[in-house]
């Protein structure tokens, strides 16, 4: 028996009327459609896709999902930057990883 997973999927309705779709937890998993409705129908078959070739360890991408936090900086507007030692320290915003 198949179980169930959800995954988040992020929309995006274009201008032109197009909607694209896109799993961030899925690499490369992303596409472009002329409605809602067939943008999930082309997502859902993407996923079932790549969870096939998840199982297959030939051809299995190996990838990390990390959740960061981000916190904006109160003097620099809508600045956002990473904090770390390869950051100017003059940036104050920061991104934790939790």
């Amino acid at each position: 028996m198949d179980s169930l997973c959800n995954l988040p999927i992020f929309l995006r309705f274009e201008d032109d009327g197009t909607v694209v779709a896109i799993c961030p937890l899925l690499p490369d998993c992303q596409c472009e459609a002329r409605s809602r409705a067939e943008a999930l129908c082309m997502m859902q078959k993407l996923i079932q896709q790549a969870t096939k070739a998840a199982a297959d360890p030939q051809k299995a991408q190996k990838y990390e999902v990390v959740y960061l936090a981000v916190t904006r900086s109160s003097d620099s507007g809508n600045n956002f930057s990473v904090s770390g030692s390869r950051r100017p320290k003059a940036e104050r915003a920061r991104i934790e990883i939790l």
